[in-house]
């Protein structure tokens, strides 16, 4: 088995294949400067040396430089690399022109994951005009910018890692209603050890999580960190309409921590949860506080790691 053809187009990459087994096949599209599956099509019957092809995701291919095409059949892989365009496009939101590299720190995985994948996406915890945003583990700051669409008044973004704080800064200098933060939230005010990624933006986190989240391309340093309460009276934080909170484990920190009546100040949560006694134990919190569980799922096949949004109105 071996591909006969391959060619590059706009949004998608055509290809042949000799395979003379007839047996099923998976297709990925595998963006190679991040390690990470953009596109793929399961089960595939393809008949020998006929063109067939496989798109990219929305916009994708303008920011995506290489591509693994890979054939996966029962007894066989074979990939082929292929050059793509890699030439970034402006993005417009709210007719404000949002420029990042989006390769910058290998940051493509959390990109797609906001504006391709939707995982934010909800009809009842959603931003919605004038809220008050608040982005704890702001990463690159995509979700910060992706909450422009819907009209938000202000957006506080929190970050620790400096790499990603810097880039965090870039890509919200054209919005003027974000005010960037760099530190961790904590269950203590103070210093802490941190841990962050070598080889990707995603995956920094406090040192005390290294076994839950379990990166070994990483570096140690320490940043400042605030308790979710010091937190609220440093920022004189009245209301949060919407919380978003990506944090690598710190999520517990919060909600172990949290006072009643800061608690109270919050209507609508999203959060990624990294272990399922995490996740049950902010159920517990929320629940005993009268906020509706609206939904959670897991992400990236782990049965462990997810989403989940509350609302209490």
């Amino acid at each position: 088995m071996n591909f006969t053809y391959t060619k590059f187009l706009e949004n998608r990459i055509d290809f042949s294949l000799q395979n003379t087994t007839g047996n099923p096949c998976d297709i990925f599209l595998i963006d190679i400067g991040t390690n990470t599956v953009i596109t793929q099509e399961l089960n595939w019957v393809l008949a020998d040396n006929i063109v067939c092809y496989i798109s990219f995701p929305p916009r994708s291919s303008e920011f995506i430089e290489k591509v693994l095409l890979r054939c996966k059949c029962s007894d066989e892989t074979i990939d082929a690399e292929i050059e793509c365009t890699g030439k970034q496009k402006d993005v417009y939101i709210k007719d404000k022109i949002f420029k990042s590299s989006y390769l910058e720190k290998q940051n493509f995985y959390t990109f797609k994951e906001i504006f391709f994948d939707n995982v934010y996406d909800d009809e009842i915890v959603k931003v919605s005009p004038n809220d008050i945003v608040v982005d704890i583990g702001s990463n690159v700051g995509f979700f910060s910018v992706y909450c422009q669409m819907f009209g938000p008044k202000q957006v506080i973004s929190v970050e620790p890692d400096v790499e990603n704080f810097i880039c965090l800064l870039k890509n919200v200098k054209s919005f003027d209603n974000v005010y960037c933060h760099n530190f961790a939230i904590s269950d203590k005010t103070g210093v802490e050890p941190f841990t962050y990624s070598t080889k990707g933006s995603a995956g920094a986190h406090l040192s005390k999580y290294d076994k839950l989240i379990n990166d070994k391309n990483c570096e140690k340093t320490n940043v400042i960190t605030l308790t979710i309460n010091d937190f609220f009276e440093f920022l004189k934080i009245d209301r949060i309409d919407y919380l978003k909170m990506d944090c690598e484990g710190a999520e517990l920190d919060i909600f172990e921590t949290i006072e009643t009546s800061n608690l109270n100040k919050i209507k609508k949560i999203s959060l990624e949860f990294h272990s399922n006694e995490i996740k049950e134990k902010i159920v517990e919190v929320l629940t005993n506080n009268g906020f509706t569980i609206k939904k959670y799922f897991y992400l990236h096949n782990s049965p462990e790691a997810g989403m989940l949004f509350a609302y209490k109105f």
